[in-house]
């Protein structure tokens, strides 16, 4: 039997929030496991968005940009009023796709709230085959 991954990461998560409801001083611990089991299952080639940046495509540098933070991502989680495994699933594979772009451009979306319009237009990235994920 194949174990889903992804299941299991939900499960661990929807444990820490039953543990956070009886224990809310560990709040903060518990927001950083979730957002690095989250982060763990989403940094595969499944969440990548087939997009990459114009500059990232010029100079061959590819780093990973995550549209949407893993910390937001752990406090919208901590706040779902009925968390199930599928709406943290649900959370994780809608939020946590990743793009393409330079280092430089990653730290610029980084310090402007991922606002796009600051960095090179994103395109389709064509040669999924070719993709090395670094």
């Amino acid at each position: 039997m194949e174990i889903n991954k992804l299941e299991l990461t939900a499960e661990y998560i929807l444990e820490g929030l039953k543990l956070l409801k009886r224990k809310p001083h560990l709040k903060q611990l518990i927001k950083r496991n979730i957002q690095v089991a989250s982060w763990d299952k989403a940094n595969t080639l499944e969440y990548f968005t087939g997009m990459i940046s114009e500059a990232s495509l010029k100079s061959g540098e590819k780093v990973k940009e995550h549209w949407y933070g893993g910390t937001q991502l752990a406090l919208d989680i901590m706040e779902l009023e009925n968390p199930t495994i599928d709406t943290i699933i649900n959370e994780i594979k809608t939020k946590l796709t990743w793009n393409y772009t330079t280092k430089e451009e990653n730290q610029i979306l980084k310090f402007s709230n991922q606002d796009y319009s600051k960095i090179s237009k994103l395109v389709k990235y064509k040669r999924y085959e070719d993709i090395q994920v670094t």
